[in-house]
């Protein structure tokens, strides 16, 4: 039986209760209003014990747009009303990518730092097929986020950001409703490619067994999946191929993007190799065990000049270095950075 806690369950019956409310807000109000909410009552929610919460919560709802719980570690639904619901993301390891929202909402800070940034999109047009968009993408601001504060989101290119985590663990409190209406989620790159946020992690999964078992036949098995995906899913195959084998004939893999789509190969390739970049510096960025080690390094890899990157970190006491040298600090991201570089050199030709 599952054990009750009776304070957690008293302040968790009172997030419901206020919750029901937001129940009745228009989309186009929610966004302000939640954000107002969870502003005004940041204090007590901060103080609650989350851990405790998610341990002792009779009914651990699965999330009623994410049952695969791919979005937080794991991602926990303590409330659910007819329009909106509200999510606990833990996070330990992972960050968010770049990306818009297909709701409306808010979230808040509850423990652990973060990285904010806000970037402004322009579009210039969508492949031939539809699923990928491609345009400019331009760092609007960047700022660190503490237990208790409070942001809005607005479906849609109006908001685009990514939140990296410098906490280990951190939790963001989500309040939103299930989707607005004509709006498509997408995560973007900062060489200027916007796809769907929604993708098929199948074909991912199964190079990695693909490579254990018939890597000989590997460049072969991609090539023939190229020739009939979309550019969104090229971009995604792509990535997960330079990510799993270093001596793919990634020429030849090229020649058949531009061939499937023309004029947009180039693209969806250099959206392809950030993105596998992406991925072995969040891995980098894991390992870091400092807030602050952890702040340098997702600046770089988020569009921050190293100026601005240091005046976030002095202008936040608590991810700041403390006890250390700024040199040593910059020698270890250095060391990580040098790796990366290192292991992804020939994809960076690319």
């Amino acid at each position: 039986m599952t054990r009750q806690y009776p304070g957690v369950a008293e302040e968790l019956q009172r997030l419901a209760s206020d919750l029901r409310a937001l129940d009745n807000v228009l989309d186009d109000r929610l966004a302000e209003e939640a954000s107002a909410y969870l502003s005004a009552n940041a204090g007590w929610l901060v103080d609650l014990d989350w851990a405790e919460a998610a341990s002792s919560f009779p009914h651990l709802l699965p999330s009623p747009v994410d049952e695969m719980m791919v979005f937080g570690e794991p991602p926990i639904t303590f409330y659910r009303g007819p329009r909106v619901y509200a999510d606990a993301l833990f996070w330990v390891t992972s960050s968010t990518e770049i990306h818009d929202h297909g709701f409306d909402g808010a979230f808040v800070s509850l423990f652990g730092s973060s990285l904010h940034c806000v970037y402004n999109w322009t579009s210039d047009g969508r492949s031939r097929d539809g699923t990928a968009a491609f345009g400019a993408l331009a760092l609007e601001q960047a700022e660190i986020l503490h237990p208790g504060s409070a942001r809005q989101i607005v479906s849609g290119p109006c908001l685009v950001h990514v939140v990296q985590h410098l906490g280990t663990p951190s939790a963001t409190l989500v309040v939103r409703n299930y989707h607005t209406p004509g709006v498509v989620q997408q995560r973007y790159h900062l060489s200027g490619v916007a796809l769907p946020s929604k993708r098929d992690l199948r074909w991912k999964r199964l190079l990695r067994v693909l490579r254990d078992t018939s890597e000989s036949r590997l460049a072969d098995i991609v090539d023939r999946r190229l020739r009939a995906a979309s550019a969104a899913e090229s971009v995604d195959l792509l990535a997960s191929a330079m990510g799993l084998v270093e001596e793919l004939p990634y020429e030849r893999l090229l020649e058949t993007v531009e061939r499937c789509h023309p004029g947009e190969g180039q693209r969806l390739a250099g959206a392809a190799a950030e993105s596998s970049r992406l991925d072995i510096l969040s891995a980098r960025c894991a390992a870091l065990m400092t807030p602050e080690a952890k702040l340098q390094l997702s600046a770089r890899s988020l569009g921050l000049s190293g100026h601005r990157a240091a005046s976030l970190d002095a202008a936040s006491p608590t991810v700041s270095p403390s006890g250390r040298t700024r040199t040593a600090l910059t020698e270890q991201v250095a060391i990580a950075c040098a790796a990366l570089g290192d292991e992804t050199g020939t994809r960076r030709a690319i």
